[in-house]
């Protein structure tokens, strides 16, 4: 599968449906599913006004948030996918057709492409290398990608896979190589490696990633706000870790911070005699923070592990901190013993909330007002006493 060629400062995607494969991601990017269901659209119809809030995400060029009012300036009327397009219920009947339709614009102030993808599943590997793109489907679990790709079957890369529950293996869900990108009220699904937050910095909110080996991965500096990290069982049925943070070298800022987030089984997974784990060391430095977090039994009181569970230890030069979690998980007496394996201060817990870890309040899509157009919290519950006003 190949992967995402925008730029940073140029290239916009909106994604509005479950993430079922994998969709390879790059530039100014966000992925998003409404709260409640959308209207189905006719090809070149008037966009209702939840839409057109989201297409106010679609930056470009400068790097600011733009206006409403400038995205409603738009002259293109978006495509059509529908899987029963021949009825003539679309444009295009899959998702790559319809991105092949569009000429990639000149500069930064070309109005984006949208793509709208009626309610339906979507088996294509779906590589996204045009400048302004916006894909909107019909909500989470309405509109699925799915692929079938894997390590083990297809003699692959863990970056060219795309798969959608495969048979246990290893298989990308979701690679995003975006900078300031936000994924929000979406479902990632997988096994082992399901998400890739591979570089820049990166929001998810409000979404629900499964999966049971190294299932959240990469180098970007990334928060996770309310999510769900759903843990499911493997078919040999062994230990599962959830992150997997490639911080290489100390002077990187990468990491993943946790927030509100819940660690718990999947709907259905027998997780008896399987360890689970918040994270391990796929490089040197890794970085993660879990805080104010909802930790279930299935977390080992170990909490953390080194790479190859048998043997070794982890490096003291990681940072693995928490802060304020509760669940019957969330005991750091018997953690394992690290120099900086350890339970942080609220000073530190605060370094780690959006508008300091990523920045947000910078780019984070605000309407004309300066109001933000998704509402997420920044800070602590319990603010530290000596940041108060």
């Amino acid at each position: 599968m190949a992967h995402g060629t925008c730029t940073a400062a140029s290239c916009c995607l909106v994604l509005v449906f479950v993430f079922a494969a994998a969709c390879s991601l790059g530039g100014h990017s966000m992925a998003t599913t409404a709260a409640a269901p959308p209207p189905v659209l006719p090809a070149a119809a008037p966009l209702p006004p939840w839409v057109e809030r989201l297409l106010a995400l679609a930056a470009a060029g400068s790097g600011n948030a733009p206006t409403l009012a400038a995205v409603k300036q738009r002259k293109q009327k978006p495509a059509v996918v529908a899987s029963d397009a021949v009825a003539g219920d679309g444009q295009f009947a899959t998702i790559t057709a319809a991105l092949q339709a569009a000429e990639d614009p000149v500069g930064s102030e070309q109005d984006p492409y949208i793509v709208l993808i009626k309610e339906g599943v979507y088996d294509e590997l779906v590589s996204v290398t045009r400048k302004h793109v916006i894909l909107i489907g019909a909500g989470m679990g309405r509109s699925i990608i799915t692929g079938n790709k894997s390590v083990g079957i297809d003699n692959l890369s863990t970056n060219e896979t795309a798969t959608l529950r495969p048979a246990g293996k290893q298989a990308v869900a979701l690679l995003s190589r975006s900078h300031n990108s936000l994924i929000y009220r979406c479902s990632i699904e997988g096994f082992q490696d399901t998400l890739d937050a591979d570089t820049g910095r990166q929001m998810y909110l409000e979404t629900w990633i499964s999966g049971t080996v190294d299932f959240i991965f990469g180098y970007a500096r990334a928060c996770f706000l309310g999510c769900r990290l759903l843990v499911r069982r493997s078919i040999d049925g062994a230990h599962n870790v959830i992150t997997a943070q490639g911080r290489s070298d100390p002077k990187d800022d990468s990491g993943f911070a946790f927030q509100y987030c819940s660690v718990t089984a999947d709907d259905g997974a027998n997780l008896t005699g399987v360890e689970t784990f918040l994270g391990r060391p796929w490089k040197p430095h890794s970085h993660v923070v879990f805080m104010e977090c909802f930790l279930d039994s299935i977390v080992n009181f170990t909490g953390w592990v080194e790479w190859n569970c048998s043997r070794g230890q982890i490096p003291d030069t990681v940072v693995y901190l928490e802060y304020g979690n509760s669940g019957p998980g969330a005991d750091t007496s018997r953690r394992v013993k690290n120099r900086d394996v350890r339970v942080a201060n609220c000073s530190e817990a605060a370094s780690y909330t959006p508008g300091r870890f990523i920045n947000a309040g910078d780019w984070m899509p605000k309407d004309v007002h300066g109001r933000q157009i998704i509402h997420y919290t920044d800070g602590l519950q319990r603010p530290c006493p000596s940041l108060q006003a």
